[in-house]
């Protein structure tokens, strides 16, 4: 039996990796995944002429995709730290104004004083709204690679949130439109920022292919808003305390947050329908 001779010197250098390939009496290429004893067990009796040198190549597996896990995992989980921080920043803030409107007697009475601060109030629940909507709607549109600025804005925010409910008042309306100016022009630097590091993300070229990045003159709107609320600051400090002017303040602080309220709920619908026309272009200069 040289056969089986062969086969069991075929056998014995065969492994459970290895593929043999070889031309057979048959003239096909026969596919041979035999272990030992199965080749010692079974001898191909079928072949009259001793098998030719065996044709043996080894499987090499295909190189894992060069793939960031963590990465990716931050990208996906960010959306859910951030807005679970700043829902309990916000919350907090809602608490303050809470506290500060019940411990702040002259809301309660019939004057320009109480309509002023009243305004003051407005503005402040509507400015905490504001700023969840801002971060809601980005993290809920966009993707990004967090940095560590990321985990630190709401915090800031809320500081100057907390300063800005603890200054309620007339007596402290010159340093409240100075942080409110602060609030304003640091959102829309953390809007720009958020959207700068969300154009480097492939997942959202969707929305940013085609649109060129922001420049100086986008800013403008953010640049009179901030200059205006500086600038009725310094007029106030200048001048004798006036129910005139402190109303005027009031009433322009709470324009400016209303205007944004709009704003951002204009630039949601658009960038949901994804409308490509100069609309959106004109509210990107706005924010």
């Amino acid at each position: 039996m040289g056969v089986t001779n062969n086969n069991n010197t075929l056998a014995s250098s065969l492994s459970v990796d290895t593929i043999m390939l070889w031309q057979g009496g048959c003239g096909g290429y026969c596919y041979c995944d035999w272990v030992d004893h199965h080749l010692l067990r079974h001898p191909v009796d079928w072949l009259i002429e001793p098998l030719p040198a065996p044709i043996i190549s080894t499987i090499e597996r295909p190189p894992a995709p060069i793939m960031s896990v963590i990465r990716n995992r931050a990208i996906n989980n960010f959306p859910m730290v951030l807005l679970t921080l700043l829902s309990i920043v916000q919350a907090l803030g809602f608490e303050l104004l809470w506290t500060q409107v019940h411990e702040y007697p002259a809301l309660y009475q019939w004057s320009a004083m109480a309509v002023i601060g009243w305004m003051q109030v407005v503005a402040m629940l509507l400015g905490i709204i504001l700023v969840w909507m801002v971060y809601a709607t980005s993290v809920m549109r966009f993707r990004w690679v967090p940095s560590t600025l990321d985990s630190l804005f709401p915090f800031l925010v809320g500081i100057l949130q907390f300063i800005m409910i603890d200054n309620l008042g007339i007596d402290d309306v010159v340093l409240w439109l100075l942080l409110l100016a602060l609030l304003f022009a640091g959102m829309n630097w953390i809007a720009h920022h958020d959207m700068k590091r969300a154009r480097l993300n492939p997942e959202n070229d969707e929305f940013f292919v085609g649109r060129s990045p922001a420049t100086l003159r986008d800013f403008y709107g953010t640049i009179v808003v901030v200059s205006g609320l500086c600038l009725c600051s310094m007029v106030l400090s200048l001048n004798e305390p006036s129910v005139l002017l402190y109303g005027c303040a009031a009433l322009l602080s709470l324009a400016v947050v209303v205007r944004q309220v709009f704003v951002a709920d204009d630039f949601w619908q658009i960038s949901m329908s994804l409308d490509s026309g100069d609309k959106q272009d004109d509210l990107e200069r706005q924010r």
